[in-house]
């Protein structure tokens, strides 16, 4: 359900995926003297990657227990152990002392705090002098939505379990409030065209068998939820409500 660019030199949905991470891993010059969090892990897929193919060390957090063990075990399957560490907390709130990393990232995952700034605050205070932050993920280009576009954003957001989604300008204004300079925000948002469909088409396959496992009481209501979500991100984007991006800072 991830989102890749593809550009011009791009072969493969695989490839797709791994060229923002990449894209954010040069933005912010990670380099292998790096200590990196990354903030709203999952399963440990970014900060693996980064840990290969950057040399960087990097501590992930996540809110759950199924993702921490699924990354642990990941990691050490991958002899990635001593450079890639886990812990269950609230990016929000991690409990890290001051200055302690020396770039903070997240991908698809800071768009959960229902407060960015919040996070943004955290991050920056997480942050040694000089370090950067790097940020993938959908933001809204507009609020005025009409009746059908209020609807659509509404399924998008209850599907994927989110509050609310940044606008461009209130993120960069966020960012700049929580004490960061430099910022930039790079427009990807034509790069995804070929993700945004192929999240819809799993979406138009899915949502039957999904709908009929839902109603005879096989799968919860949020499992189906994310059919309707594959369905409603390509109504956001085609209604121009959201673009794609990275910032940096």
């Amino acid at each position: 359900m991830h989102y890749g660019f593809w550009e011009k030199s791009t072969k493969s949905h695989h490839e797709s995926l791994e060229n923002p991470i990449r894209f954010l891993g040069d933005n912010i010059m990670i380099e292998n003297s790096d200590l990196c969090l990354d903030a709203g892990c999952g399963v440990g897929g970014v900060s693996r990657f980064i840990a290969r193919n950057y040399g960087a060390r990097v501590i992930g957090v996540t809110l759950s227990d199924v993702q921490l063990n699924m990354a642990k075990q990941k990691a050490k399957e991958q002899g990635l152990h001593r450079q890639v560490e886990f812990f269950r907390k609230d990016f929000n709130h991690t409990g890290f002392e001051d200055e302690s990393f020396t770039k903070v990232f997240g991908v698809e995952s800071i768009c959960y705090s229902k407060r960015k700034i919040d996070f943004l605050k955290e991050a920056f205070r997480l942050l040694k002098k000089g370090g950067r932050i790097g940020i993938v993920d959908a933001f809204l280009t507009r609020t005025d939505f009409n009746e059908s576009e209020a609807r659509a954003y509404r399924k998008f957001l209850d599907g994927w379990a989110l509050l609310n989604l940044s606008t461009v300008e209130s993120f960069q204004i966020d960012l700049s409030i929580a004490g960061f300079s430099n910022i930039r925000f790079f427009d990807k948002g034509d790069t995804i065209q070929k993700s945004v469909a192929r999240i819809y088409r799993t979406g138009l396959v899915t949502y039957p068998i999904t709908w009929i496992m839902f109603k005879l009481g096989l799968i919860p209501e949020n499992m189906h939820g994310h059919t309707i979500s594959a369905l409603s991100q390509k109504k956001l984007v085609d209604y121009r409500m959201v673009t794609y991006g990275v910032f940096t800072a």
